[in-house]
């Protein structure tokens, strides 16, 4: 969803799909048991864990918790009454089979590098990879927090190396 605000910058906020892509449970805009990847596909949290193991179905990506949408108007025109969710409902485009297959082939691509992807917003995987991170007091002011870290080496005890 765009909307453009009083100084007519475009301003986006999630979609908020209102089902799980998979089983189809009710994820209303204050479920703290949804999971979304980087394109927003939806999924409850025990499909996304038990059925598809942490991996889209649709772009092979990792799911992170979706963020709720306060009821409170706390600031003003950000809540769920002025900015509504979607009331679209998607449903999964590859069969159950297609999707089993789809997640085994990624998981064992990742293997060992993604055991705990699902509480990281980004895959961490490469040698200096760009950590970002957005600061909450920062998104009210549209402003991201980048962060240069070079990883170790796996099974190396020493701390990752921070670039200033």
């Amino acid at each position: 969803m765009m909307l453009l605000n009083r100084r007519e910058e475009i301003t986006m906020a999630l979609q908020l799909r209102p089902n799980c892509e998979y089983c189809d449970k009710d994820l209303p805009p204050n479920a703290t048991e949804a999971r979304i990847c980087s394109y927003e596909c939806t999924f409850c949290a025990d499909c996304a864990d038990n059925k598809l193991h942490n991996v889209c179905p649709n772009c092979g990506g990792g799911f992170v918790p979706r963020p709720i949408r306060p009821a409170r108007e706390w600031r003003p025109g950000l809540t769920v009454a002025k900015r509504p969710p979607s009331d679209k409902r998607v449903h999964l485009s590859y069969s159950l089979d297609d999707i089993a297959a789809h997640s085994a082939r990624i998981r064992t691509f990742h293997a060992g590098s993604l055991t705990r992807r699902r509480d990281r917003a980004l895959d961490l995987t490469e040698p200096d990879a760009i950590a970002v991170a957005l600061a909450p007091a920062a998104h009210h002011k549209r402003i991201a927090v980048f962060e240069n870290v070079r990883l170790t080496p796996p099974g190396s005890s020493s701390a990752p190396c921070r670039s200033s």
